[in-house]
């Protein structure tokens, strides 16, 4: 499941439990260099490309599963 697999990944980068709590604007650590990590790791788990103008679209949980769900079709 595309939700789990991307929840891991949160963890993963920013050292969270719940990866549904935070965004980019609420939660300091999210700054631009664990903006670039998360998307390297997006990009490597499923096997995609996110360019640089949709990788500014994710600025939290949902909007992350809504680019991956896009561009996983």
């Amino acid at each position: 499941m595309i939700e789990v697999r991307i929840e891991k990944i949160f963890a993963k980068v920013f050292f969270i439990d719940d990866a549904k709590t935070i965004n980019r604007s609420n939660y300091e650590k999210w700054d631009s260099l664990k903006h670039i990590e998360l998307i390297l790791e997006l990009e490597e788990e499923f096997n995609l490309e996110i360019d640089d103008k949709i990788s500014l679209e994710i600025v939290d949980f949902n909007s992350c599963l809504k680019v991956i769900e896009s561009l996983s079709l």
